[in-house]
C-alpha cells in the first residue's frame, strides 16, 4: 500500500500541505479574530504538513494495524523533521516560524513534548483514517489526470515557493541590516557612555583640586589672620603694661612726697601701691 508512485506521492503532498493551511489558518483567524494566512508560503499550502505527513505515512504504514508502533515511529519522525526544519528555517532566514518556548520541557523553541506526543496522536489518525480517505479520492482519478495534475501543481508549488524565498531573504537582508545598526548604535552608545565617563571623572579632578587648594588658600588666610591676632594682642599687653608701670611709678612718687611732708600722718593710713593699683582699675574700668 505505500509503494505509490512518485506523481500520487506528490499529490499526497499537496493534499496534505492544503490540511495543514485550513487548520491553521482556521485556528488563528478564530483566536485573533480576523483572517490570518498562515505559513511560509503566499499560497494556500503549508510544506511542513505535507513533508511531515509523507513521512508520517512513509515510516508508519509498513506498520499499519500496529497502532502503537504507528504512533511512537510516527511521534519520532515527525519530531525529527519539526526539530530539522525549525533549525534550517531559522539558520537560513533569521526568523522563527513557531517557538515552543513557553511550553514545558521543550528544546530551544523548536520542539516540545506536548507537540511530539501530538504528532504520534496524528500519525495513528492520519493512517487509521485521513488517509484512506485521500487515497481512495486519490484512486478515482485517472492516472493521466494524475498526472496532469501533479504537474500543474509542482508548478505552482515551486513557483510560489521561489517567490517567497526571495521575499523571506529580503526579510532577511533587513533583519541583517537591522542587527548591524544595532550593534554599530551599541558600540556608539558605548563610546558616548566612555567619553561621558572620561569627561565626568576630569570635571571630578578639577572640582576637587579648586577645592583643595580653595581649602588650602583659606588655612593660609586663617593662619595669617590668627598671627595677626597674636602680634595685635602681644602689642596691646605690651602697651597695658607700659602703662601701668607709668601709673605704678607716679603713685610711688607720689607716696615718697606724702611721706617727706607728714610722715607719722599719713604713713599708717597710706595704702599700698597694690590697693592704689586696685582701686584706679575699679574706678576706670580700663584694666582687668
Amino acid at each position: 500500500m505505500h509503494f505509490y508512485p512518485f506523481y500520487q506521492w506528490l499529490l499526497f503532498f499537496f493534499a496534505y500541505c492544503f490540511v495543514g493551511w485550513v487548520w491553521e489558518t482556521s485556528y488563528d483567524s478564530v483566536i485573533e479574530r480576523h483572517f490570518v494566512n498562515r505559513g511560509f508560503l503566499y499560497g494556500t499550502w503549508i510544506p511542513i504538513y505535507g513533508f511531515g505527513a509523507i513521512i508520517m505515512l512513509f515510516s508508519t504504514l509498513p506498520f499499519k494495524g500496529n497502532w502503537v508502533m504507528v504512533y511512537l515511529v510516527g511521534m519520532a519522525a515527525a519530531t525529527v523533521l519539526e526539530l530539522a526544519t525549525g533549525l534550517a528555517m531559522e539558520k537560513i532566514f533569521k526568523v522563527r516560524y513557531w517557538d515552543y518556548s513557553s511550553q514545558k520541557l521543550q528544546f530551544k523553541g523548536y520542539i516540545c513534548v506536548s507537540s511530539s506526543l501530538f504528532w504520534g496522536l496524528l500519525s495513528v489518525v492520519l493512517v487509521k483514517w485521513v488517509h484512506n480517505f485521500f487515497e481512495k479520492v486519490l484512486f478515482s482519478i485517472p492516472n493521466d489526470t494524475q498526472i496532469i495534475l501533479a504537474i500543474f501543481l509542482s508548478a505552482l508549488f515551486l513557483t510560489d515557493l521561489g517567490f517567497s524565498i526571495k521575499t523571506a531573504l529580503d526579510i532577511r537582508s533587513v533583519i541583517v541590516k537591522m542587527e548591524k545598526l544595532r550593534d554599530d548604535l551599541s558600540e556608539k552608545v558605548t563610546e558616548k557612555k566612555e567619553e561621558l565617563t572620561e569627561k565626568v571623572i576630569e570635571k571630578k579632578e578639577e572640582l576637587t583640586e579648586k577645592v583643595t587648594e580653595k581649602k588650602e588658600e583659606f588655612t593660609e588666610r586663617v593662619i595669617e589672620r590668627r598671627e595677626e591676632f597674636v602680634d595685635r594682642r602681644d602689642e596691646l599687653a605690651g602697651k597695658v603694661t607700659e602703662k601701668r608701670d607709668e601709673v605704678q611709678e607716679a603713685l610711688s612718687q607720689l607716696a615718697a612726697k606724702l611721706v617727706k611732708r607728714n610722715p607719722t600722718a599719713f604713713l599708717p593710713s597710706l595704702p599700698s601701691v597694690n590697693t592704689l593699683m586696685d582701686k584706679i582699675r575699679k574706678r576706670t574700668g580700663r584694666y582687668k
